[in-house]
């Protein structure tokens, strides 16, 4: 499981949830493998492949964009612009936390990664989910301060 989904919302402040956007099907998957789901913990599904809002989909689970909330986002950065990146966080409540991952600047990774990763670009590409968005570190935390996150 996630490590957001090991951690207690009320360990970061936060005491409403933690909300995890996903492909759909994830959580059911998590407990078809006899994995429980505590109460505080909401798997969001957002279909990206058929033109869903990660945002309506999260208001529509119940997320209150007004209180502070932990918002993880995995492996979703890579698939859309900075631009609609850089509006979900500007929406959270201060005293939000996200934890997100994002793929490097290809001129980043190491000479050995590389071909591995053309090959993996390649293979997005040509089932029709290239990767739009990357980022260097330091981008990444410029992206998260422009939005008002501390």
């Amino acid at each position: 499981m996630h490590s957001a989904g090991q951690t207690s919302p009320h360990a970061c402040g936060c005491t409403k949830s933690i909300s995890r956007v996903h492909r759909p099907g994830k959580g059911q998957r998590l407990l078809a493998l006899g994995y429980g789901i505590p109460d505080w913990l909401r798997f969001v599904p957002v279909n990206f492949e058929a033109g869903a809002s990660r945002w309506a989909a999260l208001t529509t689970a119940g997320f209150d964009a007004g209180r502070p909330d932990i918002l993880a986002s995995t492996g979703v950065s890579t698939y859309v612009s900075r631009d609609a990146t850089l509006r979900q966080i500007a929406q959270l409540a201060p005293g939000s936390m996200l934890a997100m991952i994002f793929l490097l600047k290809p001129e980043l990774l190491d000479a050995a990664d590389r071909a591995g990763y053309a090959a993996t670009q390649q293979g997005a590409r040509t089932s029709g989910t290239p990767f739009i968005s990357h980022y260097a570190p330091d981008e990444m935390l410029a992206l998260a301060l422009e939005a008002g996150l501390p």
